[in-house]
């Protein structure tokens, strides 16, 4: 075996699978995922500076490097000076977490092994606009997705915009739910979002729409979506082969750049909505994104299997 699994919880017990699968070493590898910190634990802490063989996967630079609580900044700057590899999702969180450690940074993208769907182009009779992500309006701009969905219900295009995510007790959630009642154009969740239903949409998902603020704080520090922290909507797109949205502020991962269209404000949101289902039907063309995903996975293999 050539991992110890240490609390790995959510979408990365697929990034921790598809390490084991690949990854061969003579010794056990402590693999850390960032919930593990929640608890003290000093049987664990003593196993990582003794074993000298962990590394562990951070997808919020913010907690461990740019927080603002000091002792939550001498508890994990301790915890690292003993971790061998730091693993993150993306080449863009690796640019800015190699100005903050001296530490070998590795680049393993989640949510990469979700097949992408054959779509030849935008050819069913209703095209599906998916906002994935519960509805929180300190992480996720939604007042132009209310925006774009009032523009879309009086329209005559033929769409189906799903909030792919559960309603919250929030005014952003109430005016959804609202726009969900007046027309079947607008589809919504009151509840959690099983995996496998979450799966089957955003794979028949013709444009997605990455929502995230530029900025939030959490957990003692500010999120920088895209740089400090990554958004899980960006690899969904590559995934289903959907057109992909994005805000004017952030920073999309792996070459995507030429690949996406930016939108600054509802209106400008609705112009960019209204050019793909007029006049761009063709399915994206992702091949070099998943080039560049798949030549920092076989990076990452590589470092770990010679270990």
């Amino acid at each position: 075996m050539s991992f110890k699994v240490i609390n790995i919880n959510g979408n990365h017990e697929q990034v921790v699978a598809e390490l084991q699968n690949k990854v061969r070493t003579k010794n056990p590898i402590i693999f850390l995922d960032e919930p593990w910190m929640r608890k003290f634990n000093l049987g664990l802490y003593t196993r990582i500076i003794f074993s000298r063989r962990s590394i562990i996967y951070l997808h919020n630079l913010n907690r461990w490097y740019l927080n603002d609580t000091k002792w939550k900044q001498l508890y994990f700057r301790f915890i690292l000076f003993w971790i061998n590899y730091i693993v993150v999702p993306s080449d863009t969180m690796r640019y800015e977490l190699i100005k903050l450690t001296k530490k070998q940074v590795l680049v393993w993208p989640f949510y990469t092994e979700i097949p992408m769907q054959g779509k030849i182009g935008m050819t069913k009779e209703i095209t599906r606009i998916v906002v994935p992500g519960s509805v929180s309006g300190k992480r996720r701009n939604y007042e132009d997705i209310i925006g774009l969905a009032k523009f879309l219900i009086v329209s005559d295009h033929a769409v189906e915009l799903v909030v792919l995510g559960s309603l919250q007790n929030n005014s952003e959630s109430d005016e959804i739910r609202e726009l969900s009642v007046m027309s079947h154009k607008v589809r919504v969740y009151e509840e959690f979002v099983s995996g496998e239903e979450f799966n089957e949409v955003i794979l028949s998902s013709d444009i997605l729409i990455a929502n995230a603020v530029e900025c939030s704080f959490n957990d003692g520090g500010k999120e920088y979506y895209g740089r400090t922290k990554e958004t899980g909507s960006v690899f969904l797109a590559i995934n289903s082969g959907a057109h992909l949205l994005v805000p004017t502020y952030l920073s999309v991962p792996f070459g995507l750049e030429k690949h996406v269209y930016r939108w600054d404000g509802a209106d400008d949101l609705i112009q960019k909505v209204e050019f793909i289902l007029k006049c761009n039907n063709k399915k994206p063309d992702y091949t070099e994104v998943v080039s560049s995903i798949m030549y920092h996975r076989n990076e990452t293999i590589n470092v770990l299997n010679q270990w």
